[in-house]
């Protein structure tokens, strides 16, 4: 996130860079938390997106000169590097799921800032080709935080140009915000509405009609500039959109009147995008530790949705083994209270 913003902007920006943690271990009542990946120290993940067969992409806030590598989650948890290429700030990605925007479904999207005051996004094929798709375009200035409606258009939040951008497929500018609003991170709810964080701690939703976005509501999460912002798919937790407050580390779930239920604590001060799998765990990144968490149902221990009886029985091995993935309280031990935890977890069903 290469920021081009107002002094007042970038000031609430860097005082939170510089606050550090609030707690280390996150608390979802009623559900385990876990470090899903633990990426390379400075990687900063930014965006996450998942694609057909379960792999995690995450997109890097590192503004290295000389690019960033992007960084692929292999469902047993292996990190690879994909695309093999380096992408200046590349802070946006998102797989395009029918390929409208791309033309080749499933391909990878990254959105980049591309030198001062421009940015574009490249199109990644799965068999690793880059190559530019929209861009470089002052339009596209500092191209951040994306993602696909449920007819395959795509929305860009171009931060230095405070513009929201829709492709459908070809581009057109369908929302400016001012300075004071900027807008970071992009969401669309189950009913087509467009959700923005913005830079003094609001979410707004908006009316996406033709070529124009109408205001319907907006939402405070807290006094910090840019909240956390993502959508779950159902399953372990409703469909719905998903926030944090970066001054208090609190995980809301936004409920369809525009009310706020808190549902976790002890979060970092920049948990940036949220993702859902198929199962509905929920994914965070966290600039501040280089990790993504995992929110789901502990009992569901293979994580395909469903608790029964292969669950246990996967625990149990993994218990008799001593192998991390059975330290269920994440103390770094496996003991006799982890399976005291686990079965508690199994028994209530989540």
């Amino acid at each position: 996130m290469d920021l081009k913003c107002s002094a007042i902007v970038c000031s609430v920006v860097s005082s939170l860079l510089g606050t550090g943690s609030l707690n280390a271990q996150p608390v979802v009542p009623g559900y385990q938390t876990s470090v899903y990946a633990q990426l390379p120290t400075g990687y900063l993940p930014y965006t996450l997106s998942f694609d057909a067969v379960g792999r995690l992409y995450c997109a890097s806030n590192n503004n290295a000169v000389s690019g960033a590598q992007l960084i692929r989650v292999l469902p047993n948890g292996t990190l690879e590097n994909f695309p093999p290429s380096l992408i200046y700030d590349p802070d946006g990605v998102c797989i395009d799921p029918v390929g409208l925007v791309s033309g080749v479904a499933g391909s990878m999207l990254v959105a980049s800032a591309d030198g001062s005051s421009s940015g574009r996004v490249w199109r990644v094929l799965m068999n690793g080709t880059v190559s530019t798709l929209f861009g470089p375009s002052t339009t596209l200035n500092n191209a951040g935080s994306m993602v696909f409606d449920a007819v395959g258009h795509l929305y860009l939040n171009a931060i230095g140009a405070l513009s929201i951008v829709r492709f459908a497929p070809a581009q057109s500018t369908i929302l400016t915000l001012p300075a004071a609003q900027q807008p970071i991170l992009l969401a669309i709810d189950a009913t087509g509405k467009l959700w923005i964080s913005c830079a003094d701690g609001k979410l707004r939703r908006y009316n996406v009609s033709g070529a124009s976005a109408v205001l319907e509501t907006t939402v405070t999460i807290g006094a910090s500039a840019f909240p956390s912002l993502g959508r779950g798919s159902g399953g372990y937790f409703p469909d719905a959109i998903y926030a944090s407050d970066r001054t208090t580390g609190k995980l809301f779930r936004v409920n369809a009147d525009a009310s706020l239920t808190q549902i976790g604590s002890g979060f970092t001060n920049l948990m940036v995008s949220i993702a859902s799998d198929s199962a509905g765990a929920l994914y965070i990144a966290d600039d501040t530790t280089d990790r993504v968490w995992r929110i789901a149902c502990g009992a569901d221990f293979n994580h395909d949705g469903f608790v029964t009886g292969d669950d246990f029985d996967a625990y149990v091995a993994a218990f008799e083994q001593g192998d991390s993935a059975a330290d269920y309280n994440g103390d770094g031990f496996v003991t006799g209270d982890d399976f005291d935890a686990f079965v508690l977890a199994f028994e209530s069903g989540c």
